[in-house]
């Protein structure tokens, strides 16, 4: 005799009383019961776990992910703060975001700097990063703009004392490179400074300020970030007054490129993350020089121009700044530098995806020792009336930069906008960075 299926209306010889009702044979394998609670539901509310099968309430109220790995695991198999057994020591050494160490501060100041470096663990596991900052100088947080990472934070230190103490400490942690850890290239990490809010009197802070805010152009180079990302975390274009700024010590908004919401630091956040030693040496400097330039300059002289003349007198003390500079040419030099004698021609253009090619019609392709004549590409001639924006005798032999034992070919054509920026990058530990 034909019933009619209670959950489709369909007639048929072949139904099944279930808790649902009577239900044709299509409607019995559309629905399963659940391994938990027994009760009887359509296909479209499973959740599976290892082999068990559970409606959507008994797998909420049974399973969750590990606050870690983001695997999912049994509730009872997580500890209370939410960590799957495999990453419980992870947790014990990576502290929540909102951690507040007591800080000791190293050097002599009254000028400190405290680094944030943000790396994504790329499907390594977080011990390589725990045992490289294996010292009282770092400790770790977890930050939630970062996908399965962590942020490795200092204490605070004058310049000084960071270069002295380099191979010991940021040398360590940057090597996690090698193990294929990233913050380059991604779309989230950032490197963000802290400098001591005392160090600054209100004038200072606002010549600070204004030098951002006049000269977007040459920060966003200087940030290696595209505009969009430093638009979403650290902008340049804020309506807010920088008077008004300066006289609080303190801005409305966080995500700018410089911070004032900490009640101790200035932060500057506008860098891009980066594990290559020369360029994060390069965000150091950068903050550094613009401290000093600041603090000496007229309100009329706070251009790109200046500031660069000013690195230029001081090159011992600021060499990376002043390479990545002239490697972009951002000042329009329209000569070639010399970087430990060695004269070179800069690529116009960086590729996103980390190779190399050579345009021979544009490039010189060869490094010429000093006493040596360079190759005549590599000294375009200077119409008689133009303008060098720096002393014409540059000599950069103080550099701690050697030059390379291979050429490495690049590119000298267009490339994509977001590629701009990338000129001190971490995308090819054997290529030549000066």
């Amino acid at each position: 005799m034909n019933k009619t299926c209670e959950i489709c209306g369909i007639r048929s010889k072949a139904t099944t009383e279930t808790d649902l009702g009577l239900m044709c044979p299509d409607c019995v394998d559309d629905h399963f019961n659940c391994d938990n609670c027994d009760d009887l539901f359509h296909s479209d509310c499973r959740r599976c776990y290892d082999d068990s099968n559970y409606c959507e309430g008994c797998f909420d109220e049974l399973i969750y992910y590990c606050c870690g790995c983001e695997d999912n695991y049994r509730r009872r198999d997580l500890n209370e703060d939410g960590f799957c057994p495999g990453c419980r020591h992870s947790d014990e050494e990576i502290h929540a975001f909102d951690y507040q160490p007591r800080y000791e501060f190293k050097g002599k100041g009254p000028l400190y700097f405290g680094v944030e470096l943000e790396i994504e663990f790329n499907g390594q596991g977080s011990d390589i990063l725990i045992s490289a900052v294996d010292n009282p100088y770092f400790f770790l947080k977890h930050d939630g703009s970062i996908c399965e990472g962590a942020e490795v934070v200092s204490h605070p230190a004058s310049l000084k004392w960071i270069n002295d103490n380099f191979s010991d400490t940021w040398e360590n942690v940057l090597k996690v490179r090698d193990s294929g850890m990233i913050s380059f290239k991604t779309e989230t990490c950032g490197i963000h400074i802290h400098m001591s809010k005392k160090a600054f009197s209100k004038f200072h802070l606002y010549k600070f300020l204004r030098f951002f805010r006049e000269n977007t152009a040459f920060v966003t180079k200087i940030s290696q970030r595209n505009q969009v990302r430093l638009d979403e975390w650290s902008t340049l274009n804020s309506d807010e007054s920088i008077i008004f700024q300066a006289k609080r010590g303190s801005t409305s908004e966080r995500y700018v490129a410089v911070n004032l919401q900490p009640p101790d630091t200035v932060e500057i956040r506008i860098f891009r993350g980066n594990l290559l030693e020369t360029a994060f040496r390069k965000n150091l400097e950068f903050c550094k020089a613009l401290f000093d330039f600041t603090a000496i300059s007229l309100s009329s002289s706070l251009t790109a121009k200046h500031f660069h003349k000013f690195v230029v007198k001081n090159k011992k003390q600021f060499p990376n700044l002043l390479a990545f500079m002239l490697k972009l040419e951002i000042t329009k030099m329209k000569r070639v530098p010399t970087v430990n004698g060695v004269h070179r021609k800069f690529p116009s253009e960086r590729d996103w995806d980390g190779g190399w090619l050579i345009d021979e019609e544009k490039c010189s392709k060869e490094w010429v020792r000093e006493g040596a004549a360079p190759p005549e590409e590599a000294t375009p001639q200077i119409e008689e009336g133009t303008e060098i924006d720096c002393p014409n005798e540059v000599e950069l032999r103080e550099y701690a930069i050697p030059p390379p034992a291979l050429w490495r070919t690049y590119y000298a054509t267009p490339t994509p906008a977001e590629a701009l920026a990338e000129r001190m990058d971490e995308s090819d530990s054997e290529r030549p960075l000066f």
